[in-house]
């Protein structure tokens, strides 16, 4: 056997390797404030664009955190770390004696959200990596949590305030971890085309088939910049024409890989993989003159699941028809190729880009991802890699692909700290509702509520009807309905509910009444309109009958009214009439009033002149007096319907729904908030016949549909 530690290019002697180094700020206890730096480990999960608060934990009787026989996970069963309501719990895990992989993915298995590896001595900091054997790829894959490398000092000073029993509370932020320049986002992926070394190879073509979607769709609409990279040696001189720098270079010695099984007697040969890195190079070259570069994406996903070692179709047998099928010039790539057996200007551009500049620093592991310029440090998985190439983005650039649900920590989930974070809210700024996102989670309004300042200028949640908060010009006739609903409420014109009914008719009278007032109601508090009958059989005023659909009698009213001595009633159809031998009926008051009738049937000039300007005035507000009449009727319910989601209020008539009564009883006492146009804001206990009052009189018509009113129960 021979390993490639033989085929290193003295160019490399002076290699920078940059560790990529997250920010953890401590906020209390206060002799510990400040911001310190921390080392992103290679695995795990970075939480890139976004930032985790949480209380320190040090399990200090299993700090190591290592599989033993007594405890094969690394802690005792059923041990739990403790947690503090709203905060992540940071693990503080001593560094030595087994993989980082197995304490990370131990402390996660006990509810760690997070985990600090504290250095066992004092040294600059360093990147905690992963080894490809089968145990340790496994603990790679099922982390799921962020990890980092404190240095030694400053753990020991952690740990002197933890056995003392003061909590420290912290902050890992990764907001800057990535750069954001522009509104694109430029990333390279360095690795080689071998599949056959085992679960690190398996691992690189499942993410190369799993991403190939995401990473074609942001190429295409001009999101990302991608370049493949393929890392590549060469063989010292003293080691030119021995069998091992035949087997894995080509050029004589100028271009190396590894053996994909280290055993250059058999399989596969390090040289073997060179030619297919020069080949996938060659695909993306031509795919670039095509102006579909993402083709090389959809080239490596075939190439990686039909063509692989393990099957013997290693080779340009099956790669070049894919070539074909994918729609490149086959030649071009062929000619691309060349002699194998020169110098190739592709493979010497790819030794010199492994170096690094500025903060990059050089590419030494297999694989590496770079995003703007920083090394990638994380799970190298779907979710994980977009994650990360989101953060790269400004704030407000993302595409929409950022955005997605599954592009997320699981935050939200219950008892995770967005979960707790947002259900602590509801008394302070009502934000009790947690959103995912890939920068973290968001505590946001709650479906159906909006987000609105209060008397002190602070944005709170409240339950805002867009209906009345909005002007929807194209709402506005006499049978449109708005559905409250958030972002935008809807607009329906609806038929006539009485056009065919089956309700009682007679002297032209119908027991048919139309529901558009309860379908517009209905609408204000977000239910379909579709929900409503578009008719109720109801006996006209004047009517009675057990089955308005069959038949309605007319009341005698004489029976029970104009029953006065003074007083003479005729029974009409649906109504009556009532004379006063003295004064006139007042119907309100079942009575006479009586009073001197004036016998002056003359005019002054005077009482003219008032009666014309009494006309002209009629008909100047006669169609504005129209047009608020329904307004203010459909306000008047809706405030109501607010106010009895507080206290009942008694029924008044026209407030049936469906069948369901909208009761309510003005009384109780209550907090207000009004947020009115031009945002005039007022905040006062009132009884809620005096708000009542006060919307219905305080402001015009037209501002009334834009009253926002939240109601505040007083405790």
């Amino acid at each position: 056997m021979y390993m490639l530690a033989l085929l290193v290019s003295a160019q490399y002697i002076q290699a920078k390797f940059v560790v990529e180094h997250g920010s953890l700020k401590v906020t209390n206890p206060d002799d510990l404030k400040g911001n310190y730096d921390i080392a992103l480990a290679n695995f795990g999960v970075p939480m890139y664009g976004a930032e985790l608060r949480g209380v320190f934990v040090y399990p200090q009787n299993y700090a190591l955190a290592c599989n033993s026989a007594m405890h094969p996970h690394g802690f005792p069963d059923g041990y739990r770390m403790d947690r503090v309501p709203g905060y992540s719990t940071i693990a503080l895990i001593d560094r030595g004696e087994c993989r980082f992989t197995e304490k990370v993915q131990n402390a996660e298995l006990v509810g760690a959200d997070a985990v600090l590896i504290c250095d066992d001595k004092q040294e600059p900091l360093i990147t905690m990596d992963a080894s490809s054997d089968d145990e340790t790829q496994g603990y790679v894959n099922n982390i799921t949590i962020p990890a980092a490398l404190v240095e030694h000092n400053l753990c020991q000073r952690f740990k002197a305030k933890l056995y003392s029993s003061i909590t420290i509370v912290a902050v890992i932020d990764w907001s800057d971890a990535l750069p954001h320049p522009d509104d694109r986002v430029e990333w390279e992926f360095w690795s080689d085309s071998n599949n056959g070394c085992g679960p690190k190879c398996d691992a690189i073509t499942k993410f190369l088939g799993d991403f190939t979607d995401n990473a074609m769709s942001l190429e295409k609409k001009g999101y990302t910049k991608f370049t493949p990279h393929y890392l590549t040696y060469h063989c010292l001189n003293e080691y030119i024409g021995t069998r091992a720098c035949q087997a894995q270079c080509i050029s004589n010695g100028k271009y190396c890989a590894t053996d994909p099984d280290d055993d250059i007697e058999r399989g596969y040969e390090g040289k073997d993989v060179v030619l297919e890195n020069l080949r996938q190079l060659c695909v993306f070259q031509e795919a670039n003159k095509t102006g579909h570069p993402w083709l090389w994406w959809d080239y490596v996903s075939r190439f990686s699941t039909s063509c692989k070692m393990s099957a013997t179709r290693f080779n340009k047998d099956c790669a070049e028809p894919i070539i074909a099928q994918i729609g490149l010039d086959l030649g071009a790539v062929q000619a691309c190729m060349g002699n194998v057996d020169d110098a190739h200007p592709l493979l010497e551009a790819e030794k010199m880009a492994q170096v690094g500049s500025g903060e990059r620093g050089d590419v030494t592991i297999n694989p590496t991802i770079i995003i703007n310029e920083k090394q990638y440090r994380g799970k190298m998985d779907q979710t994980s890699l977009l994650m990360a190439l989101c953060a790269g983005f400004d704030i407000s650039q993302e595409p929409e692909i950022c955005v997605n649900p599954a592009v997320s920590e699981r935050d939200c989930e219950v008892g995770k700290q967005g979960f707790l974070d947002c259900s602590s809210r509801a008394s302070t700024d009502g934000r009790t509702t947690c959103q995912e996102t890939f920068r973290g989670y968001e505590c946001v309004c709650k479906p159906g509520a909006s987000a609105y300042m209060d008397a002190d200028g602070n944005e709170k949640c409240g339950d805002i009807n867009l209906c009345l908060a909005m002007e929807l010009k194209e709402c506005t006739c006499d049978r449109c309905v708005c559905i409250n609903q958030s972002p935008d409420p809807q607009c329906y014109e609806m038929p006539e509910g009485c056009k065919d009914n089956t309700c009682w008719k007679d002297h032209g009278v119908s027991a048919c009444v139309d529901q558009i007032d309860s379908m517009k109601l209905a609408g204000l508090q977000g239910i379909s309109p579709k929900t409503i009958r578009p008719y109720v059989c109801k006996c006209p005023e004047g009517y009675e009958g057990e089955d308005p659909t069959n038949h309605c009698e007319n009341i005698n009213e004489c029976k029970f009214k104009c029953r006065g001595s003074d007083m003479k009633c005729e029974d009409t159809e649906g109504s009556f009439k009532c004379d006063c031998a003295n004064g006139k009926y007042d119907a309100e008051l079942d009575t006479c009033i009586e009073g001197p009738v004036s016998k002056d049937s003359g005019i002054s000039a005077v009482a003219v002149t008032f009666i014309v300007l009494g006309v002209a005035v009629a008909f100047a507000i006669g169609g504005y007096a129209l047009y608020t009449y329904r307004l203010r009727s459909y306000m008047d319910a809706e405030i109501r319907q607010i106010m009895s989601q507080y206290m009942p209020l008694d029924k008044e008539a026209g407030d049936d729904m469906a069948g369901g009564h909208m009761g309510m009883q003005m009384g109780g006492s209550m907090k207000t908030t009004f947020q009115a146009p031009m945002m005039r804001r007022t905040q006062q206990t009132t009884s809620i016949p005096q708000l009542y009052t006060q919307v219905k009189t305080q402001s015009t018509s037209s501002e009334r549909t834009q009253w926002v009113i939240v109601l505040h129960r007083e405790v």
